[in-house]
């Protein structure tokens, strides 16, 4: 999701098939977030406020995408010493990103790439709960699997804090929502 490709997006996504279109922020200002470049002179604080703020404009301008993909992509490649989104730090952002996505109809993704570390965890169990008390309603999880053996890794633990913060799971087909089972 990126300022430049909104219409060239939505003209793609209307010409090809998809059972489900996910959107998600890679890149801010023609800077890829997994290279250095990004973090060039900005604090953590610096660097995470505007890739929330641009996530937040980006959902709002994309009503088109079905999922958001992994909130906390930035975390991965992040140089600071303490690389996780706190919720407490960031909540007005967070719940600006939440709010858009519920005022689109954007599901939440769950992305289990990273739920093996507590403070992950806790990260994303406050921030589905948050989703649940504004009003949400549906997640989708997803490995984000670049090797085979991460397919579906840490779903388990997924479908428990899905379970636990009361939504429900879903997925798509032919861009319409089905709920799992």
């Amino acid at each position: 999701l990126t300022p430049g490709s909104i219409d060239a997006n939505r003209q793609f996504i209307h010409q090809v098939p998809f059972d489900q279109v996910i959107g998600s922020i890679h890149a801010i200002d023609k800077l890829d977030i997994y290279y250095p470049d990004y973090y060039e002179d900005k604090d953590k604080k610096q660097a995470y406020s505007y890739y929330l703020e641009t996530m937040a404009d980006m959902v709002k301008a994309n009503p088109y995408i079905d999922v958001l993909g992994h909130i906390d992509y930035i975390c991965r490649y992040a140089p600071y010493h303490d690389k996780e989104l706190h919720y407490d730090e960031y909540h007005d952002l967070v719940d600006l990103v939440l709010m858009n996505a519920l005022d689109t109809g954007t599901v939440m993704e769950l992305n289990t790439r990273r739920l093996d570390s507590k403070a992950v965890a806790d990260f994303l169990l406050a921030v589905y709960a948050r989703y649940k008390e504004l009003g949400g309603q549906y997640v989708t999880i997803g490995s984000d699997a670049h090797r085979a053996e991460a397919i579906g890794m840490n779903f388990k633990m997924a479908k428990d804090m899905v379970e636990y913060i009361g939504l429900k799971t879903v997925y798509f087909e032919a861009r319409s929502l089905q709920y799992c089972v």
